[in-house]
């Protein structure tokens, strides 16, 4: 069995792991997925991680993955107002907008 940092992490500061749904709108597709994550930010990571591995966005996995990992780094998720557990994060690809939605499913 490996661990991963977060999951260390989160063991260390009692933290439990929640899914989160994300929802990413991009080139006239929208993707669906679920992570396991300790909060918003790490939710996006695995998210782009899902990206690499499973490739679901045809020809741009990667380049999304990596733009919005690029993009968290200045822009974090930003809450969205008047709802609790719901987040937007954005990218860009080339001339195409990357638009996410991260929510806490449970």
């Amino acid at each position: 069995m490996s661990l991963c940092l977060s999951d260390v992490l989160c063991h260390v500061w009692g933290m439990e792991k929640q899914r989160y749904t994300v929802v990413c709108d991009v080139r006239g597709g929208t993707y669906v997925s679920q992570v396991q994550a300790a909060d918003e930010v790490e939710a996006v990571r695995l998210w782009a991680a899902q990206l690499l591995a499973e490739k679901p966005v045809p020809e741009v996995s990667s380049e999304v993955a990596r733009n919005v990992l690029k993009t968290l780094v200045r822009d974090p998720p930003v809450a969205l107002t008047g709802l609790v557990g719901v987040w937007c994060f954005t990218a860009l690809v080339g001339d195409n907008l990357v638009l996410g939605n991260i929510v806490l499913s449970a």
